[in-house]
């Protein structure tokens, strides 16, 4: 016997076994990782539909952190941001990560097995172009007009930060009474910026948000420099937007 083959012959099927049970491995832990996601999914998507929009948030971001590509995350949390929050810069991000998570998987799709799946990813870009669109016009449009604040109530019990990211830091000066209404500026990874008064920011983290809502009651209208400063913005951001040019001209107005 060739006892030098044998050996060689033996370290190869011990490296192959070891290949197969490490892809093995891999493949209990990729399963395992999308039950978890698809799992969260369907609690966001729950609380979604129910209005317990913070909620909701709160568990599409996770869904992000943890499955950055999750397609479904993005677009549901960029409706949220459009729709509820009227954060529409925000949406038109969210909207932009979603279009170009679509566009990956449809040029990696196999010659042969493009068929229906292809075509669902192509209507569905199609869509979120329509919700991107939708959230560019109305942010020009809230230029001009009258808006609403978005408030946030906290939860019982629950504490302002000073910035985001550090869950818990109190703030240096205690807040006066037992206010627990903020209004609500913008979102940063699930932590929400309000205003405490004309010069002071604080953060909450969305785990601790028990109400989002918007005031129709109160009215929120840009002077004349503050709206230059926004259309020069809007020029700046969507520069081949068919509303850049309008934009201009109010620029010159």
């Amino acid at each position: 016997m060739n006892t030098k083959y044998y050996k060689n012959s033996s370290k190869s099927v011990m490296i192959l076994c070891l290949i197969v049970a490490l892809l093995s491995i891999q493949a209990i832990f990729t399963e395992n990782s999308y039950a978890v996601v698809n799992k969260n999914l369907l609690t966001a998507i729950k609380y979604h539909s129910q209005g317990k929009y913070p909620e909701a948030v709160t568990k599409y971001t996770e869904i992000i952190e943890n499955s950055p590509l999750n397609l479904d995350s993005y677009y549901n949390l960029a409706t949220i941001f459009e729709i509820v929050l009227a954060d529409y810069e925000s949406a038109v991000h969210l909207y932009d990560k979603a279009i170009s998570i679509a566009e990956n998987k449809i040029a990696f799709f196999m010659p042969g097995q493009e068929g229906k799946n292809k075509e669902e990813l192509n209507r569905f870009v199609a869509k979120i172009n329509k919700h991107k669109n939708d959230s560019i016009e109305k942010m020009f449009t809230e230029i001009n007009n009258i808006s609403f604040p978005r408030y946030i109530v906290l939860k019982d019990g629950k504490s302002l930060s000073e910035k985001p990211l550090v869950k818990g830091a109190k703030l240096k000066e205690a807040l006066t009474g037992s206010r627990n209404e903020f209004q609500f500026v913008d979102i940063q990874n699930n932590w929400y910026r309000v205003i405490l008064s004309s010069d002071k920011y604080a953060w909450i983290n969305g785990n601790d948000v028990r109400l989002i809502y918007q005031d129709s009651n109160k009215s929120i209208t840009l002077n004349h420099e503050q709206k230059t400063k926004r259309y020069k913005w809007f020029v700046n951001s969507f520069p081949t937007h068919t509303l850049a040019e309008n934009a201009r001209k109010m620029i010159e107005k």
